[in-house]
């Protein structure tokens, strides 16, 4: 079982009627249950606030005359990707900030570093961050086996691309498909893929992949024709279709998108596509099943 990363939270004297706004916070957010537990289905990140009184673990020297524990906790898992980070203490800054809480870090070594404070996103990244190395390390060295690891820029884009990925479908409509990015082992040497699949020809946004998982009809459409599925090296996919794409700008970077006057042009071109046939060499990979390469390097 992972070490968790923890963080308690104080509240001035006269604003803890202010804790009240908890329940409408979580509700702003719709990856929240009405009790804390927050999962985005896009990205796979999944951490929690837990409405209790701080246990043992608590650092009551570190309390102010006029400060006082909040009936808060927060937990985020270690030995991930450094995207559940990024994702979770934007949303630890915000609650604190609309709640009127202070911040402890008992991961910190510095008294005067762990608090109470005023939670900021950045620190908070970098303390977990550091505490996250230090468990792959000793994870790596005490003969567990390694999680998967994918290297940090492809990592970072397609944690990106998942969070925008409802925003950027809600912008275009339902005239062309924002796909899900499918994150795929090879079990040959165990490397991941992101892999972006796209059914017969459909007008679809083509986000940054490596792998385009593709649909298509053997022969003429009929009762006797078979819907075969393969998958093509992305940079060979998009030569093909560049004549049919169109650039969109989005908060992920620019994209190529397939628009719906281009998708018959693109079913002749998806017929001759080389594909390699089946998907048995792969299997799926869960967010919380790799690192990104950053995270490996206990000096970065």
């Amino acid at each position: 079982m992972s070490k968790s990363f923890d963080l308690y939270f104080c509240v001035k004297a006269g604003r803890l009627a202010e804790m009240a706004a908890l329940g409408s916070f979580w509700r702003r957010h719709p990856a929240f249950t009405d009790d804390g537990w927050y999962h985005n289905p896009d990205t796979g990140v999944y951490f929690s606030f837990c409405c209790e009184e701080p246990g043992e673990g608590f650092p009551r020297s570190s309390l102010l005359e006029d400060v006082f524990p909040a009936p808060l906790t927060f937990s985020l898992s270690c030995e991930r990707a450094g995207f559940f980070a990024l994702e979770a203490m934007p949303l630890v800054e915000e609650a604190c900030r609309r709640l009127g809480l202070l911040v402890i870090d008992p991961q910190e070594s510095d008294v005067a570093k762990r608090g109470p404070k005023p939670a900021q996103a950045e620190e908070l990244v970098a303390s977990w961050e550091r505490v996250n190395r230090l468990e792959l390390l000793r994870r790596s060295t005490s003969g567990e086996q390694a999680p998967f690891v994918l290297d940090t820029p492809r990592t970072l884009a397609w944690w990106r691309f998942q969070m925008q990925r409802t925003k950027l479908q809600e912008r275009l409509g339902n005239a062309v498909l924002v796909p899900n990015l499918l994150l795929m082992l090879r079990k040959s040497d165990c490397q991941i893929k992101v892999a972006l699949s796209w059914d017969e020809a459909m007008p679809c946004v083509f986000a940054p992949a490596d792998l385009f998982i593709i649909s298509r009809w053997e022969g003429e459409r009929s009762e006797r024709s078979k819907l075969v599925l393969g998958w093509a090296q992305s940079d060979l996919v998009l030569e093909a279709m560049k004549a049919h794409l169109r650039p969109i700008d989005s908060e992920c970077g620019r994209l190529h998108m397939l628009p719906p006057e281009g998708a018959r042009a693109a079913q002749a071109i998806i017929q001759r596509l080389p594909l390699q046939l089946g998907l048995n060499e792969f299997k799926g990979v869960a967010a919380d099943e790799f690192v990104d390469s950053d995270s490996r390097h206990p000096s970065a």
